[in-house]
C-alpha cells in the first residue's frame, strides 16, 4: 500500500467519497490571516459501524484565502449533517449544514484535506 499523500484537494468526488461528512464533528476552528481551519474528528465517520468504515481518520480542513470567517465559537463540537461545495462568483467555498443553523459558509482560493499524521502548522500556507 502507498503512502498517502501529505494533503488532498477537496473536490465533490472527495465530499461524494466521505458521505459529505455526514456525523463528522467539528472539534476546534481557527481563523486568521486569510486561512481557516476545522479540525474534524473523523471524515469517514458517515460510515462507522459499515463495511465501507476504513477506521478513524481525524485531521484538518484548511481553506486558505479566506476574506473572513463566520463566528469561530458557534462552531465547536457541531456535528456536520452535510457538506457541499459552492462557487460564488468564480470563488470556490464549502457549505457546512450542522446541527446549529444556519449553515456555514466559508469562501477561499483552495480548500484541502490535511490527515491528522501530515498535520503541522499550517498557518504558513
Amino acid at each position: 500500500m502507498g503512502e498517502r499523500p501529505a494533503y488532498q484537494q477537496i473536490d465533490k468526488q472527495w465530499l461524494l467519497d466521505h458521505g459529505s461528512l455526514h456525523d463528522t464533528l467539528i472539534l476546534a476552528w481557527h481563523a486568521q490571516d486569510g486561512i481557516t481551519t476545522l479540525r474534524l474528528n473523523d471524515v469517514w465517520w458517515n460510515f462507522e459501524g459499515f463495511p465501507e468504515y476504513k477506521g478513524p481518520e481525524p485531521g484538518s480542513l484548511v481553506i486558505s484565502g479566506t476574506q473572513h470567517s463566520p463566528d469561530c465559537a458557534r462552531t465547536v463540537s457541531e456535528m456536520i449533517l452535510m457538506a457541499e461545495l459552492v462557487d460564488s462568483g468564480g470563488i470556490t467555498g464549502l457549505r457546512f449544514y450542522t446541527s446549529v443553523q444556519p449553515p456555514i459558509e466559508i469562501l477561499g482560493k483552495t480548500i484541502r484535506w490535511y490527515p491528522e499524521t501530515s498535520f503541522q502548522d499550517r498557518t504558513q500556507i
